[in-house]
């Protein structure tokens, strides 16, 4: 049967902790080299895979966090980009140069790189120019107000990079959590294979520590 991680985490803290503060049952899992300090070893082993469960956890909401804010911040700079290139177009409709330098014809690229990188040299080259911003300005676009969308844009670059950091790092302890989920789970399929034997005779003790015969 299926069980979620929490689940077998539960399943593991219970048994070993039922375990370890049962007497009888340390003593007859001592007879097959399960003593209290290997038990204790294994609650070790479950707390460091409960730690990074939640460390895991905490990444993954900082990763969804950072993805949300990346989105919000582009679909804000993607509508003044439209509203400003529309403007350009206007400003600019009797120079097909000025209109390929700035990236004015065609559609707008729908990957967020793509989009990044048109809206970049948008911004970039308007401001590099004087004649440009001199005659974006006649249309309500002066230097301070392109260099706040420039800005804007900037931010969305940021914002993307914090992203691709965050997915890497969930990447890096969904990889940690996992081994060490594993390694736990072939602990405790060891031990519980041994409770079985130590205690075939005692299925009160095998039922307390959530163990049940094959």
């Amino acid at each position: 049967m299926y069980k979620s991680i929490e689940e077998r985490l539960i399943d593991a803290e219970d048994t070993l902790t039922n375990a370890v503060n049962d007497h009888e049952i340390l003593m007859a899992l001592s007879e097959f080299g399960y003593d209290k300090n290997k038990v204790i070893r294994g609650l070790e082993l479950y707390k460091k895979a409960r730690d990074l469960t939640r460390f895991q956890r905490n990444e993954h909401f900082q990763k969804c966090h950072s993805t949300q804010e990346l989105y919000d911040l582009w679909e804000s700079a993607a509508k003044i980009y439209k509203r400003t290139l529309a403007v350009a177009r206007v400003a600019f409709k009797n120079n097909t140069g000025v209109q390929l330098e700035l990236l004015l014809l065609g559609r707008r690229k729908r990957s967020l790189s793509g989009w990044l990188e048109q809206a970049t040299i948008f911004y970039k080259r308007i401001l590099e120019n004087e004649l440009y911003l001199s005659i974006m300005a006649e249309f309500g676009y002066n230097k301070p107000k392109l260099d706040a969308e420039k800005k804007s844009v900037s931010q969305v670059y940021e914002a993307h990079h914090r992203s691709v950091h965050e997915r890497r790092e969930v990447q890096t302890a969904t990889l940690r959590r996992n081994e060490k989920l594993d390694e736990l789970d072939n602990w405790m399929s060891d031990f519980r294979n041994i409770a079985r034997i130590a205690l075939e005779k005692k299925g009160e003790q095998l039922e307390k520590l959530g163990i049940y015969q094959l």
